[in-house]
């Protein structure tokens, strides 16, 4: 906006029209109190899944949300040979050719690792095949196979 004096000469005054500055850190002083109360009452998950092709990636993905419980990197790595272990005992005994893991799938719920709901597969398991872990069901499965 110019402004012209008396005698013609004009003088350009600058006028914010968003307010004065006072008033404007004002409101932004009271959004950031309100942010700060939110951050102060917020919780980290402590439930999870992730999906990851290695176990690299498994760790990365674990760790990638600083407002994430998960597992510990030694329970992790723990689980993650346990798991490639099983899935390479269930193929040799179905007497499958041997593959790379393909999948990794791990979930968790209050830091602690669910057994139960993960897993991990390769690029040939078959999605219709029984999931077997020990012997001993093992074995029934292929007294039902053979009797039917």
């Amino acid at each position: 906006m110019a402004v012209l004096t008396g005698d013609g000469v004009g003088a350009i005054v600058v006028v914010d029209a968003r307010g004065p500055r006072y008033q404007r850190m004002r409101v932004q002083a009271q959004s950031l109190r309100v942010e700060a109360g939110q951050r102060r009452v917020k919780q980290a998950h402590a439930a999870g899944s992730i999906d990851a092709t290695s176990l690299a990636e498994l760790l990365a993905l674990a760790f990638s949300d600083p407002m994430r419980i998960g597992p510990s990197v030694d329970e992790i790595v723990a689980w993650h040979s346990d798991a490639v272990a099983k899935e390479r005992a269930r193929r040799q005994r179905l007497e499958l050719e041997d593959a790379p893991i393909t999948q990794l799938h791990l979930e968790w719920r209050v830091g602690v690792i669910e057994k139960s709901a993960s897993f991990a597969s390769s690029a040939t398991s078959t999605t219709n095949a029984l999931s077997i872990d020990s012997e001993a069901e093992f074995a029934a499965a292929a007294a039902t196979e053979q009797s039917a």
